[in-house]
Formats: C-alpha cells, sequence, structure tokens
C-alpha cells in the first residue's frame, strides 16, 4: 500500500510539474499581444476609472525617464526570477551550447538567428533569470535590443526595462558597445521582425544579406560578432497569413511598415491553445567570436568585408551544429532570403 501511495505521489507531483509548465508557457505567450492589452487597459484606466491619476503619474514618468532605454536599461532581477518563469526553460526544454569563451573585458554583438515568431530561445537564455547564460560566460551582463515601441507604453515599457530590454537605436546600441570596462552583450535579432514570415518548420530562412547596420556597429566600437543559432526555434510556433489582398492583409502591411511589427495569427499547441507554443526542443549554439578591428569611419568596402566573413562564420556554425541538433541535417538547410 505504501508503494502505491508513492506512485500515486509521483504521479500527481509530475501532473502538478506539468502543469505550471504549460502555465508558463502560457503566460509567455499572452506577450504577443501585450501591446493591445496594455492600451486598452491604460485607456480604461484613463476615460472609465476614476484611477485616471495612475495613467498621468505614468505618463509623467516616461517623459522624464525617456533616456533608459537608450542608456543600459535598468534591469531588475525579481522581474527576471518571477516564479512563473522557473518552469519556462523545462516546458520545452532548452538548452544553451557554448563553443569558446568569451573574454569579459571585451563587448559583445550576439547576433541571434532565426527570429521565429515570439523569439522563444533568445528570452529564454538572455533575458529570464533561470538561464546558464551567466555560468557558461561569466562576468557579461546581457542586454536585448528591441522595436522602440514596446518603450512608448506607460507601465509596460518599465516592465521591458526590468526584464533587460534596451532601444535597439543606433545610439543604445554605441552606448553599451563604447563601455571601456568591457562586460557587455547587445543581443540581437538580425532578421528583425519581418524574418517572421518566414518561420515554418524544416529549412531556416533568415534575413541577412540586406542587414548591415550591425556591422558598422562593431566597426564603430571595435567590438566582437558572436553568431548564434537556434536550433528548433521555427517549430515552436507558424504563422497563418491572410491574403495579401484582404483588407486583413492590407491593414497588416499598413501596420508593419508604421510600426515594424508583423501582425499574424499564430498557430501552436492545438485550436484550444493556438498561441502556446508546441512543447519541441530547443538548443541554441553559441559561436565562436569574430573579432573587429575599430575604425571610426568605416567605408562601404570594410563594411562589405567584414559582412562576408561573418556571413561565413554563422553558416559554417550551422553547417557544423546541424548534425548533432537536428532530426534530419541532411535535408535541413540554412537559406538567406533577403
Amino acid at each position: 500500500m505504501k508503494r502505491d501511495e508513492v506512485m500515486e505521489k509521483k504521479i500527481w507531483k509530475t501532473m502538478f510539474q506539468d502543469f505550471l509548465e504549460l502555465l508558463s508557457a502560457a503566460f509567455y505567450s499572452f506577450h504577443l499581444f501585450i501591446h493591445i492589452y496594455s492600451a486598452i487597459l491604460l485607456l480604461y484606466i484613463a476615460f472609465w476609472t476614476n484611477y485616471w491619476p495612475i495613467v498621468a503619474i505614468a505618463a509623467c514618468w516616461m517623459s522624464y525617464d525617456y533616456k533608459a532605454p537608450s542608456r543600459g536599461g535598468r534591469q531588475v532581477d525579481a522581474v527576471k526570477r518571477f516564479p512563473i518563469w522557473k518552469y519556462f526553460n523545462n516546458y520545452f526544454p532548452i538548452r544553451l551550447v557554448k563553443t569558446a569563451d568569451l573574454d569579459p573585458k571585451r563587448n559583445y554583438i550576439f547576433c541571434t538567428h532565426p527570429h521565429g515568431v515570439i523569439c522563444t530561445s533568445n528570452v529564454a537564455h538572455f533575458i529570464l533569470g533561470y538561464s546558464k547564460a551567466s555560468q557558461l560566460f561569466p562576468g557579461l551582463k546581457f542586454h536585448t535590443a528591441t522595436l522602440n515601441i514596446n518603450f512608448c507604453f506607460p507601465i509596460l515599457r518599465d516592465y521591458a526595462l526590468a526584464l533587460g530590454f534596451i532601444s535597439a537605436s543606433k545610439d543604445s546600441l554605441m552606448y553599451l558597445l563604447r563601455d571601456n570596462q568591457g562586460g557587455n552583450v547587445v543581443n540581437l535579432m538580425i532578421g528583425g521582425s519581418s524574418e517572421a514570415y518566414f518561420t515554418e518548420p524544416g529549412d531556416y530562412r533568415i534575413i541577412l544579406n540586406k542587414r548591415k547596420g550591425f556591422i558598422r556597429i562593431a566597426l564603430n566600437t571595435g567590438c566582437s560578432l558572436v553568431p548564434v543559432f537556434c536550433f528548433g526555434e521555427n517549430d515552436t510556433l507558424q504563422l497563418v497569413f491572410p491574403k495579401p489582398d484582404s483588407i486583413m492583409g492590407i491593414l497588416q502591411d499598413w501596420f508593419r511598415r508604421l510600426t515594424r511589427v508583423s501582425l499574424c495569427f499564430p498557430v501552436g499547441r492545438s485550436w484550444l491553445l493556438t498561441c502556446v507554443p508546441k512543447r519541441t526542443p530547443m538548443v541554441t549554439v553559441v559561436g565562436e567570436p569574430i573579432n573587429i578591428p575599430k575604425i571610426t569611419k568605416p567605408s562601404e568596402e570594410d563594411i562589405e568585408y567584414y559582412h562576408s566573413i561573418y556571413k561565413e562564420a554563422l553558416m559554417r556554425l550551422f553547417e557544423e551544429s546541424k548534425f548533432q541538433y537536428t532530426s534530419n541535417p541532411t535535408n535541413t538547410k540554412l537559406i538567406i532570403v533577403g
């Protein structure tokens, strides 16, 4: 009887663990539409409740603190280690692989591919406090660059800053990468939100050829470039797009050009949990650093040269790693679509 009781307790414990992991993934998927939620909530509080001073104070604070996103941000460990995030990595599960040591006296740009729908692996490894990134790369502080729209809403901007997000503007990146003390990592999703259009299982399609701003910034600051690739990112969520000539398609294109955010319908676990990512393993491989010389005014030839070096390093990282981290390595390709 005691043995049966022990087994029953183990079963209940496993079920409860699975539930918490699913809850963490559902909480993360909530962030897909966080801008819409924030706008509706703020408008409701401001115009239909007696708590409008909260919005007014938050707006005044945002005006006073407007430089924070471009001055290194303001990370809060309590937010990064919110208890629900403890179960997030185990949901998939997620794994971080280091291929080389990084000198904590230097600054780095982590060039991450692919973007995916909501950058799941990127957030898990370089944002949340339960990642092993700090153990694998001691002495480095991670900052993830994101669109300025995430800092345009009162309260939401402070939440983003607390998690470790910074503005993706040139001024913001230069501020951190010019720090002579080193130890700063700026994590960039090179393909941007446009790359989300190519999120589907199988081959990995990324945007790289027309992304050269990060090369210019690396040359201006003399920081190192580190190729980072996540295997499995495209398997967690896929997108359903409206037809380009439909009303929804026209609205989507207008909104993307206005905000650089792609509106689409995510498909995850099932119709009931469509926004919740699928429970598929993800492995993020951090490649070897590429040392870049400091050139204050790089020429177009300089940018093209180091862009080609980076592209070769990324392709090499992918080809060497796919045999370990994909189920069908022979037929899995990395395709640069733009």
